[in-house]
């Protein structure tokens, strides 16, 4: 949506952010804090729905978040861990009983999706690669 929305103001913010602190970003949890300092008042109260710069906002994107809390180390951090699991993942051998490739195929999916939402907090993406990686070591130590 290229109108004057909250999510846009959100990113912006987020992009911002990371723009001015790139290495290490704002601080972990800072988002909400520091959100009325890198935006406008008038984008603030143009957006819809108008958003109160008093409010704790969270940025509504997983890539952009990290960027902007964590600067380059966290969003780096991020993409080694999930580009690990995804390789393991990925590369386990193909066979009827095995989750793992599927739940790889999945976390592409929701790394792509990681700039429209924060997969952080969500409990069941980290439960289904859990699931994952200790089927496809167990596979690996059966063989």
């Amino acid at each position: 949506n290229r109108g004057p929305n909250a999510y846009r103001v959100l990113h912006k913010a987020g992009l911002r952010m990371f723009a001015a602190h790139p290495l290490h970003g704002v601080g972990p949890g800072h988002f909400g804090a520091r959100f009325a300092e890198f935006t406008a008042n008038e984008e603030r109260a143009t957006a819809w729905p108008p958003m109160d710069a008093r409010r704790d906002w969270a940025p509504h994107s997983t890539w952009i978040g990290s960027a902007a809390e964590g600067g380059v180390i966290l969003l780096g951090g991020w993409l080694i861990v999930l580009a690990t699991l995804g390789r393991m993942l990925l590369a386990t051998k193909s066979h009827v009983s095995s989750i793992a490739p599927y739940v790889g195929l999945c976390l592409v999916g929701v790394a792509v999706n990681g700039f429209y939402i924060d997969f952080q907090h969500l409990k069941f993406i980290w439960a289904a690669l859990g699931t994952a990686f200790a089927h496809s070591t167990a596979s690996k130590h059966e063989m």
